[in-house]
Formats: C-alpha cells, structure tokens, sequence
C-alpha cells in the first residue's frame, strides 16, 4: 500500500539527513479552529479505490459521526501530508471537534485525504511515495548490510508492473511487510549478523537427511527408531528398554504390560509408553514369564565414558537386546525365594519332539516319537523314544511327568493327533509353542552334533567320586541313541545356543531315559486320580502324597524326593537298598550320621547355583557362596581308601559318604584365587589375589593410579595459581554409573579433584577454570587439566570394568571343568537327603516297614489313608483287606454311599502299594 514517509524536525520542517528513528517519533498535530485547519485528521472509510483506512477511534461527543459498523482492520499508513477536507463530508465545526478530541491526541499517525484526485495522479503519487520509500530502506541498508539481499530483491519486483492495481497493492504490501519485520528483528533482538548470515539462515539446507515421520505426524527421535528397528527385528518379544534410570515399553508391548503389570501406560509422540523403575526389572520379568510371555532387556551397550571419545558421539547410546528370557529359560538366582508366581514353573522343562510316521489303520494311527527335556534351571537332561497309538496316551503320560512350560515343534506340523494332544495340553497348561523353522534330517542331525560336541574344551577326567559314577564320552553316548532322539536333542542344543544355555547338554553323563526297567511308569490319569503331586480340589501342594512324606531340608533333595514318587521301583535289589538305608538312619545313632544330617542344614540350592556357573550367568556372590558350601562339604569327613571304611552297613549310605572329601583339592584351588570378602561385597574388580593370573587387569588398574599420581602433582601448580599452599583437592559424594555388561555390578566414588575457592577470593581463578557448584562460602572449580585427568579415569575405570568381567568368565569356564566331578556329590547329598526325609516320615505313629513276597498276594492289616489322616480331625477307620491266593481275586463294596466309598478304599489301596 503507498504511503508517504518525511523525516521531520521538532519545528515540523524537513531534515537535512533521514534516520529510521523519525519514523517511529511521537507526532504532535496542530489544533486550528474554524474552517483553516492547518493538520487536521479526518475520519473516512476505506473504499475500494482509496488505499487509506480511519485509524480514529471516535470520541463519545461525536455525535454525528457514528457508523453503522466498525470499520475492517487494515494496514496504516503513516504521514504528516496536510490536506484540505472535502466540502460538505461533515456539519459545520464537526472537523474542529475532531481536532480538539483528547482520544484523537493519542495517535500518531493521520490518515491522508485527498479531495478526489485523478487516477492518473494518484498513480504518480503512490510512485512517488513508495520510490522515497526504498531510498530510505537503501539508507539503512548501506547502515546494516545484513538488509541487502530483501532491499535488492523488492528494487526487482518494482520494475515489474502489475497487471491490476489490487495484485500492485498486494505485492507492495508484502514486500513492505517482509522488510519491516526484518527491521523490527534488526532492532529489537538486539543480536547482531553480520554481512548475508540472515540471509544465509534463511536458506534450506538441501543436503540434510530427511526425517521419517510417524503415525503421530511428529518426526522419530533416534531413541523411537532404535525401538521401531529392534520391535521389527524381534517380533513377539516383550522388549524392555533401559532409559536412564528406568525401564521402559513401547507400543503394543506397554498396553500388554500395563494389563499384566497394573502400571500406566500413555501416549509419548509416536509410541505408548510405560515405564517401571530399575531395582524392580526381574520382579516384573518374572510376572510376565509366568504369563506365558518370551521378554527381552534392550540394554545399553555403552557407557558415557566410552561414548565420548568412541564414534557415537553425538548419537543416541547404541542399546541391543542383552538378555532374552521364556519361562523355561530363565535361570533365576540362586537364593531366590520359590513363594513367587514363578516358582512352580522354576524348575520346569523344555520338551523338543520329532515325530515318524510307522502306519497303522490310518496314515498317522501309529507313530515313532523322539522326545528330549531340559531343564536349563537345574541340568536335568531327560530323552525317550516310543510307540503310541492314535489315543496318544505315551504322549500323554510323558506330559504329565515332565510338566514342560514350553513346547519346541517342527516347524511342518506333526500328525494330526499328536497336534490335538498338544493343543489340548498347551490350553490347559498354558504352555509355550516354538517352531523350527529349518528342520534338520538325521544325518544333518548327527553333524550338528558332532561339531558341538568336538567345540567342546572340556577335558575328561579319570578321577571319580563315587564307585558308581563314571564319565562318558559324549559322541560315543549319542551313537547309541536312537535316530528321533537325535534329531530333538539337535533342535533342543540350536533353541538354547540363543538364550546362552546350550552348555546343559555338554555332559552326557548325566542324561537320563525317561522308562527304565527298573521303574514304573504311572499314565496320567493316575498321577491325578491318586493325588500324588497335587489335590484335585484346588490342584495345589497341600493334602497331595508329596506333601506327607516330604520332609526334606535342601531344594535339591526335595527334587529328588519327586523323581523316586513319580517313578515308583519295580526292582526289588534297589528297593531293598533304600529300605535298608531308611531303617539305619532310624536305628543307628552314629556320629557320621549326625554329622551327615547337620550338613545337610543350612545348604544352598546347589544344584542351581552349578548351573548358573556352568552358563556364566553367576555373579562373585553366588559362586563364593557354592565354593564355600563345597568347601564345608569336603572338610565334614576325612578322606577314606574305600567305600566299606566309612562304616554303614547300606551300601548307599557308604557311597554317599566316601564321595564328599574327594571335593576338597579342586575347591581348596578355586577358594585360593579369590578374596572371599570382595567377592561376597561384590566387588568384581578387586576380587582376584594374584595379579598375574589377569595381566589385563593389573594393567587397567596401573592406568588408573598413573592418572591419580599426575593429579597429585598438578595440585602443586594449583596451589601456586590461586596462593594457597595449604590446599587440597576436595570431592563430592556421589555414585557411578553401572556397568553395561553387568548392571548388578556397581562402584562407588566422589567426584574428586575439585579445586575449593573462598567467594572472597574468587577473583583469583584463571578465566580457563570450570565452576562445579558453589555454596554461600565456598565454590569449586574445575581445572582443564583435572577435566582432561577425569576424563581418562573413567575411561580407564571402563575398562577395569570389562577386563574384570572377561576374567570372571574365564574363571567360571574352568570351576565348569570339573562339573561332572561337583554335580555327582551334590545329586548323592541330594539322595541322602529324600533318604532321611522318608525316615522321618516313617516314625510316624503306626507307620510300619512293607514286607514284599515271592507270592502274588496282597494282605493290608488295619491300614489308613495317609492324606485322609492328617487333612481329616476325625479319626480314620482302619481297613483290612486279602487279596490273591486263596483269598480270591475280586471284591465287592456295599454300602450307602457306594461310589464315594469305593473310590476312597480303592485310594486307599493303591496309595498303601506305593
């Protein structure tokens, strides 16, 4: 819009020189009378063809000038052009009332009028006036040059003629606009920019990368695509961010936690999110495991100290999954209470199948079954192959022994009734099922095998605990195995290998069959039926059999105590064994036999911690622990030259005995390497006595102490700078950030190496010197010197910290050396204990020992239900019973309740020939 801008003096004549600041002066109009009016303002509405607008705001005396609406706000224009009003636009002395309006007075500006001039002339006129415009926005850029480009870039356009005078008016308006705003910027911000910077600010930077956008409309944070990249990568995994000091969901992952967990979830820009705090990571782990759920850590891989002088430095903290959990594969720690919602499944077991085909009435009628279980929490390995029919009634029973939490299948589906079994048993169960995506035949199978089996650096030793123990070698086991056997242990060794458990199967040795001839096989209808696991109330612990005769002291030996229930023996050698074992430890009273039961209290779940070891997932803490307890094992009893001189006359008991001190040599080993007390504070780093066994460690360390001895000499020149030769250097509580490898693993320190100044005396410090903090006497300083010296610590602390680490590891690969050696004492303390648990509950009152015939004749005198008893307060009727021989074989129950008492007597049969 034209408008016509006249620098002024204060006496209202033209100035010599032109400045921006007379633009923006207060103007004072004259007040005339009468018709000359020397600077009148008179009011009129904008039209069409006139470009000045009424900025007046009417006075309440106005009477006669009232619109009927307000006028449209529009763009001022500012001048001082005296003009003659137009006769008869208003009433006699209606233009003098609006000079002498006090709300007339408080604008600057007036609106020019014209009394109807011709279009040519008020073409030349607003010419004119934007002309002088531009000279004076040339003035002011010659002044600040950062202007130059808008001024050259409007002269441009003005050559250029509209077509219209409504695009003209446009065009003028916006280049006018465009460079007032970059004057009110220029003066107002008070930043100066120097030559064309603004300009060059202005510019698009083409060459940047364009963002990604999410489904929010706000572009990804690198953090939101480290989490799109891993969820795409790891699908149905929970994946658990660590941010900061939290743990954190993304996605559809924070809705399911938020249902599991009853914890908050919330839209943060492109994901939902929810977040837990650190120290209750695994209690929320294990919460969602038991749901069935497969969770993964995303764990930062980096720490800052490493960060800064790495290739990262700018970038987020590189984070990958660290640690990936199920419900089988998580190894909980060693003294974990067993009272959680885990706890039943602690122990449960992964089932591989592989299945054959052998015909029948249909194509699947008959079929081969191969079965392998492990489980990871204790290193039970058991495997069978057999027969079943179409019912899948092996399969079934096999299912109800194990009790796997998670199924691993071929990846093309089995027969079709063995697929029903395991629907129905995963339903029911709330099992896992994981498929094997690349099948593998029996040749690739044995291969696989035979390289893993070859990788292994474990050595065979010739030394044996016990007269029964003896190590195999496992490729000369796997070739007696039969060919579905072989080709699930296969699948099961590749499954683990990604959760970092596939060492449970480098010893053979301790491979069981499922069936042996020795035991006897109960289907699953009757491990239910007799209640001897659980109730068939509530399907919990309490009134089962279990629950009568276990009395055991050590989780171990409560383990062992359910294998020996769940398998009943047939072979009257071993059970004449146990029963001779059972009444010595109730008759005799011997040293050795009190000795052996104090062992027994107070003993750690050994069989978890070895195989915690045996993963290299332990921490100092635990393996000190189990190094200890086999060191108090070992020193109980003093060595012996054969089994008899222990003195039982059960041979089970001797051989239980005469194994323990045979620990002692390679714990006494293990024990001399490591300071006891470091380890159970958990200080992995000063956890080694002799330095030469890890150089790599003493080297970090020596790094470290070089940095501080330089520290103390730069503290000489410190005192000089600031003349204080009483000076030292001060530090500040506080707390390192956790390892990346190992977040358990945490040291402590002060911020040191702070230089403390007097406030009075702050005058003193070099301008180079970096303020920490301060309190109202003191405030401490860094020196560049000590920022570059603390830089180097925590690098060289990283790096303590990871060598540290590394030599951990190598110590758990060799106390694994001797697995075979550790795992057959505790599995024949763990005997020793169901042992002594059955004693126990055969001093019961009128708990007699069974007397077994060559005959096939049962006699039951005055016997009682042993669960019916102590869940009863009643007394139980006794009940006699002859059967076989010349008793008949068949009996008939009569009587009021005839089903209820029937089932009740038959329990009670069955459960007395247990």
């Amino acid at each position: 819009m034209p408008s016509t801008l006249r620098g002024t003096t204060e006496s209202g004549k033209s100035g010599s020189q032109t400045t921006l600041s007379h633009f923006f002066q207060p103007q004072n109009p004259t007040v005339a009378t009468g018709n000359n009016v020397s600077n009148p303002t008179l009011p009129k509405k904008r039209t069409r063809s006139s470009p000045t607008i009424d900025l007046t705001i009417e006075s309440d005396e106005d009477n006669g000038m009232e619109r009927e609406h307000p006028p449209k706000r529009a763009k001022h224009v500012a001048t001082q052009e005296i003009v003659r009003p137009r006769v008869g636009s208003a009433e006699p002395g209606n233009a003098a009332r609006l000079a002498e309006s006090p709300m007339k007075k408080r604008f600057k500006y007036a609106v020019e009028e014209s009394s109807s001039p011709s279009p040519l002339q008020g073409d030349n006129r607003q010419n004119d006036t934007r002309n002088k415009f531009k000279e004076t926005l040339k003035q002011v850029a010659q002044t600040n040059s950062f202007f130059g480009s808008e001024v050259e870039g409007i002269d441009d356009d003005n050559d250029k003629e509209p077509d219209t005078t409504d695009e003209r008016e446009n065009d003028e308006d916006d280049d006018e606009d465009q460079v007032v705003s970059k004057l009110h910027e220029r003066f107002s911000s008070g930043v100066s920019l120097k030559g064309n910077a603004l300009a060059k600010s202005t510019k698009v930077n083409k060459g940047k990368k364009k963002q990604e956008i999410g489904p929010s409309g706000l572009p990804y944070t690198p953090l939101e695509l480290q989490v799109k990249h891993l969820k795409e990568e790891n699908l149905g995994t929970l994946l658990l961010f660590e941010v900061g000091y939290k743990y954190r969901f993304f996605g559809e992952d924070a809705r399911v936690a938020s249902r599991a967990l009853g914890i908050a979830c919330f839209m943060s820009r492109n994901f939902l999110t929810a977040s837990i705090p650190v120290h209750r990571k695994m209690i929320h782990t294990k919460k969602l495991l038991s749901l069935g759920h497969r969770v993964g850590i995303v764990g930062q891989t980096e720490t800052a100290a490493l960060k800064k002088v790495g290739d990262n430095k700018s970038g987020p903290f590189t984070r990958q999954i660290t640690e990936l959990y199920t419900a089988t594969t998580f190894v909980d720690e060693m003294e974990s209470l067993d009272n959680d919602e885990l706890s039943s499944r602690s122990t449960a077991a992964l089932m591989c199948l592989s299945e054959g085909v052998m015909g029948g009435m249909g194509t699947d009628e008959r079929v081969s079954i191969g079965l392998v279980s492990v489980s990871p929490a204790t290193g039970e390995v058991v495997y069978d192959e057999f027969v079943d029919t179409g019912m899948r009634t092996e399969l079934e029973t096999r299912l109800a022994h194990i009790k796997p939490c998670e199924l691993l299948l071929p990846g093309t589906k089995l027969s079709h009734h063995t697929e029903k079994m395991l629907k129905h048993y995963s339903y029911t169960g709330t099992a896992r099922v994981e498929r094997v995506q690349d099948e593998l035949k029996y040749t690739e199978a044995f291969e696989f095998l035979q390289i893993f089996y070859d990788s292994s650096n474990d050595s065979v030793e010739d030394q044996t605990t016990s007269s029964t123990f003896k190590e195999s070698k496992p490729l000369a086991d796997i070739v007696e195995f039969p060919k579905q056997v072989v080709v699930a242990l296969a699948h099961a060794i590749r499954h683990l290998d990604g959760y970092g458990l596939s060492n449970a199967f480098r010893k053979t040795a301790f491979f069981a069959k499922f069936l042996t001839r020795s035991h006897m096989l109960l289907n699953a209808n009757t491990l239910e039926n007799l209640e001897i696991f659980q109730n068939q109330t509530d399907y919990t612990r309490k009134g089962s059999l279990i629950s009568v005769l276990d009395h055991t002291m050590t989780r171990f030996g409560s383990r062992q105590l359910r294998q020996w229930l769940g398998k009943p023996l047939v072979n009257q050698e071993i059970l004449y064994e146990r029963f001779q074992a059972v009444e010595e430890i109730i008759a005799d009273r011997s040293t050795t036999l009190v000795k052996l039961r104090t062992l027994l209290k107070g003993l750690p779940d050994l069989v978890k911690g070895l195989c915690r070891i045996q993963y290299g997932k332990s921490n100092p803490k635990e393996l000190v622990t189990v190094l200890l307890a086999l060191s108090r094992i070992s020193t109980e009893f003093e060595p012996m030259k054969t089994s008899e001189d222990v003195g039982f006359k059960t041979p089970l008991l001797n051989d239980i005995v005469f194994g323990l001190p045979r620990l002692r040599v390679a714990v006494d080993k293990f024990l001399k390497e490591i300071d006891i007390k470091k380890a159970r504070d958990g200080e992995i780093t000063e956890l080694w006595k002799d330095p030469a066994k890890y150089p790599e460690i003493e080297d970090a360390r020596m790094a470290i102490l070089s940095v501080e001895l330089h520290m103390k000499d730069h503290l000489a020149e410190v005192r000089k700078t600031i003349r204080r030769p009483g000076l030292n250097w001060a530090s500040v509580a506080g707390v390192d950030v956790s390892s990346p490898l190992k977040p358990a693993y945490r040291f402590s320190r002060r911020s040191k190496y702070l230089v403390e100044v007097p406030n009075s005396e702050k005058g003193k410090v070099p301008a180079d010197w970096t303020r920490v903090q301060g309190t109202k006497k003191v405030t401490r300083f860094h020196t560049p010197e000590a920022r570059q010296n603390i830089a180097q610590r925590d690098q060289h602390k990283e790096m303590l910290q990871a060598v540290s680490l590394k030599a951990f590891s190598k110590f758990q690969e060799e106390i694994n050396g001797e697995y075979g050696l550790l795992r057959d004492v505790i599995n024949k303390l763990g005997t020793a204990d169901a042992l002594f648990s059955l004693a126990r509950a055969s001093t019961s009152p009128g708990y007699v020992k069974p007397v077994i015939g060559e005959g096939g004749e049962l006699e039951i005198h005055n016997g009682r239900h042993p669960m019916i008893e102590v869940l009863s307060s009643s007394l139980f009727v006794p009940n006699s019973i002859k059967l076989g021989g010349c008793h008949g074989l068949a009996l008939v129950l009569t009587g009021a309740r005839d089903f209820d008492t029937a089932t009740s007597f038959l329990t009670f049969i069955q459960v007395l020939i247990w």
